[in-house]
C-alpha cells in the first residue's frame, strides 16, 4: 500500500511482510526531508509497525539528525528494527565491503546496514 510518493520519496507499507519502507529518490531540502520522516513515523504508528526498512542508497547518507533526534521519538512510539540500505561508497561502506550486515544502536533502536534488499528484508522478517 502506496502512503507516500514525490520527488524525493516513496514510502509503502509491506502487508503482507509488516513492514514499513521508505525509498529516497533524491536528496531534499532539510525542511522537506524531516516532514517525509515524520510523515514515516506516523505510519509506523497509525499501523502498529515496528520495522522499517529505508532505501537511502540514492541520498547517501543518514542524516545525523535523524540518529540524534528522529530515533529517540521513533523508539517511543514503537519501532524496534530498522534496516537501512546502503552503497559502497557511503560512510557506512567501507564497513558493508567486508560484510552483508553491519550492527549499530541509535536510540534504542537496532539498526542493520545492508547492501542487499532481500537480505535486509529477510532480517527484518526474522527480527523479533
Amino acid at each position: 500500500m502506496n502512503l507516500l510518493s514525490n520527488q524525493y520519496a516513496d514510502i509503502d507499507f509491506k502487508e503482507h511482510l509488516d513492514y514499513v519502507k521508505i525509498t529516497w529518490k533524491k536528496s531534499a531540502p532539510h525542511d522537506k526531508h524531516q516532514a517525509i520522516v515524520n510523515q514515516c513515523l506516523q505510519a509506523l504508528e497509525l499501523l502498529d509497525c515496528h520495522k522499517l526498512l529505508s532505501d537511502v542508497r540514492k541520498i547517501g547518507v543518514v542524516k545525523a539528525w535523524i540518529e540524534q533526534e528522529w530515533l529517540k521519538d521513533a523508539k517511543s512510539k514503537g519501532l524496534d528494527e530498522v534496516a537501512l540500505l546502503v552503497k559502497e561508497q557511503t560512510y557506512k561502506g567501507i564497513l558493508t565491503k567486508r560484510s552483508s550486515c553491519v550492527e549499530q544502536k541509535s536510540g534504542g533502536i537496532t539498526n542493520h546496514m545492508f547492501r542487499n534488499e532481500i537480505i535486509a528484508e529477510r532480517w527484518l522478517l526474522s527480527a523479533s
